[in-house]
């Protein structure tokens, strides 16, 4: 089978696409993916038998939606002739959309007119994805539009696929048939993200570890002020947030202004396959997410990438959260409570029994949500789309 994969996305940062390929890969499967390139990067690259398209990076300090919607609009047209160009040649099958933004699917169009079926994967719900953003009304006219795109992509869409059953739900009450939608959880790479082998298992000390986007609704800002509460009490204790995003500037200004340089480290967002060198040594990893529209609704990647490596996980109560942890697996603290998750770390940092437990425990998560059932049902998929028996490619 010949499988084109789309987004507007750095394919080497981005594991739900790595997971996709490189199982397509495996089976035997052709794999082709159009995504954003670094500035001096090969415009096409082979990763492990993907053959990647680099297209333009992409500013993630974006000034507000005028700008955030040009690098989108910029974005699809050049996609738009890069996957007709390549589907002339190469006759896909399946293209395999990743949002957002949502109206990026239709440069399938041409494709998908000559024959190619077309999958619509919403990682985020645009809407309020946009009110949270930009903190704008969920009645703003802005939001009804981006709603009526929703409906729109997903109607001219094959199949859509999303995250969680939280946003199934929501999708089905406004934009997609439910039999037209499947749940496929965004769980890690396990061949990446792996318990370490016995004789690589000595920590950093007092080590906590973030990674990840650094944006308002990730709540790393919690994270900085927790530790400055906690370093009064535990003075050897050290913070890394691995990572960037749009407010990396104005939390390297924080911590430089009080003084954190001491406690809180930030280092460069790392490719997947050398995250886990830099998380393994940490005795404790937090999910410091806010509740609320959007945020509290995204389950996160880095919290089953934690429990894939064995890590004990402190993680904010949210809603999605809520609904697929427990506190066998992780602990929770309050959102957005910064003196809640200031007395957690304090707690499980003094507690190494409590967090040898949560380390054993971590498995119990994928007895449930292993990549193996996801990518069958994703395989079932793309064989009910192209008329192919199960497992033939």
């Amino acid at each position: 089978m010949k499988i084109c994969m789309l987004g507007f996305t750095h394919f080497e940062f981005d594991g739900r696409l790595h997971r996709y390929s490189l199982s397509l890969v495996e089976r035997g499967d052709q794999v082709d993916m159009i995504g954003l390139g670094d500035p001096g990067e090969p415009r096409v690259v082979d990763f492990k038998g993907v053959r990647l398209y680099h297209l333009d990076s992409r500013d993630f300090k974006e000034a507000g939606p005028v700008s955030y919607l040009w690098n989108y609009f910029y974005f699809f047209m050049k996609a738009f002739w890069c996957v007709t160009g390549l589907h002339i040649r190469n006759r896909y099958d399946v293209i395999h959309y990743h949002n957002i933004p949502d109206f990026g699917v239709f440069c399938t169009l041409i494709p998908k007119m000559m024959g190619a079926r077309v999958i619509l994967d919403i990682h985020d719900l645009v809407p309020e994805f946009y009110m949270r953003k930009f903190h704008v009304h969920p009645r703003h006219p802005v939001i009804r539009a981006l709603i009526a795109v929703e409906k729109a992509s997903a109607r001219f869409a094959d199949h859509v696929i999303t995250v969680t059953e939280l946003w199934r739900r929501r999708l089905a009450e406004r934009s997609v048939p439910p039999g037209k939608c499947t749940v496929i959880l965004n769980v890690p790479i396990r061949s990446v993200f792996k318990p370490r082998t016995q004789a690589g298992k000595k920590s950093a000390g007092k080590l906590v570890s973030y990674h990840g986007n650094l944006a308002e609704p990730t709540g790393v800002d919690l994270l900085i002020r927790a530790m400055e509460k906690i370093k009064k009490d535990i003075p050897d204790i050290r913070l890394q947030i691995i990572g960037g995003g749009r407010d990396s500037d104005s939390l390297k200004a924080y911590v430089r202004s009080h003084a954190l340089e001491r406690w809180v480290r930030f280092i460069p967002a790392r490719p997947l396959e050398e995250l886990p060198a830099w998380v393994y040594p940490a005795s404790l990893c937090v999910d410091p997410k806010r509740e609320g529209v959007y945020a509290g609704e995204t389950l996160s990647v880095k919290v089953m990438e934690y429990l894939g490596m064995g890590k004990a996980a402190l993680v904010s109560r949210t809603r999605a959260a809520s609904l697929y942890f427990d506190e066998d697996v992780v602990r929770f603290f309050k959102p957005g409570d910064v003196d809640d998750l200031a007395f957690q770390i304090r707690k499980l940092i003094r507690s190494p029994g409590t967090i040898r437990r949560l380390e054993k425990n971590t498995g119990r998560f994928f007895a449930e949500h292993d990549w193996k059932g996801y990518c069958a049902k994703y395989f079932s998929l793309l064989d009910r789309l192209t008329e192919r028996e199960s497992g033939k490619t």
